[in-house]
């Protein structure tokens, strides 16, 4: 039998949740790197934002239209069976 105990294993699980005397690491160049990448980034200009959100808000209104259309005929349609079936049931 092996009668050697691993010190971060206990019964416990708080005993290996947390390393202790190790204090937070601060990276000072973290936020001039961050900076660097962002010059890199590739920002539309302000007409393609214009003609995108165009497309984007016509997109929506198309839609929701025709949603609303089908929603009406679908209604109208079973308003109709409704009508024939009392017709034809008295």
């Amino acid at each position: 039998m092996n009668e050697k105990k691993d010190k971060n294993m206990s019964a416990t699980p708080n005993a290996i949740s947390k390393p202790e005397g190790k204090p937070a690491v601060k990276r000072p160049g973290f936020i001039a790197s961050l900076k660097e990448e962002m010059r890199k980034v590739s920002w539309t200009t302000q007409e393609e934002l214009k003609s995108c959100t165009k497309i984007v808000l016509g997109s929506i209104f198309f839609f929701g239209f025709t949603v609303y259309g089908i929603d009406l005929f679908l209604r109208a349609s079973l308003n109709g069976i409704a009508v024939l079936s009392r017709l034809i049931t008295g």
